[in-house]
């Protein structure tokens, strides 16, 4: 999450479901209104359903910049903020877990980074 007040809200969104039954979940589960990459759950059985969310996260890369010159000894180096096309994207993941009883959410809970 970016921000608490988006946490806030996500953590309000999940409270939500809880002593809702398993077929709710399922049918108004959407989390793409937070950014997130998910809408079909990844294990359901009968005492939990997972949904894994993925989050792309670009890494910036450094990149050095010889700045001034000094008579040809070398002038002093700094790095500038990388743009896009200097970064690598990597895809972090929270799982986002139902607990059940009788078909009904008694808790959730998250793992993971991208949490």
């Amino acid at each position: 999450m970016h921000s608490s007040l988006q946490h806030q809200n996500f953590t309000a969104y999940l409270d939500q479901f809880i002593g809702q039954p398993k077929e709710t979940i399922l049918a108004k589960a959407d989390f793409k209104t937070f950014g997130f990459d998910t809408t079909t759950p990844t294990l359901q059985n009968k005492n939990q359903i997972v949904y894994t969310i993925i989050r792309p996260l670009n890494i910036p890369l450094p990149i050095p910049v010889e700045t001034g010159n000094s008579g040809g000894s070398g002038g002093r180096i700094s790095t500038n903020t990388a743009s896009l096309a200097n970064s690598y994207q990597m895809n972090v993941t929270c799982n986002i877990i139902f607990h059940l009883e009788n078909n009904i959410a008694t808790k959730w809970e998250s793992k993971g980074k991208a949490c």
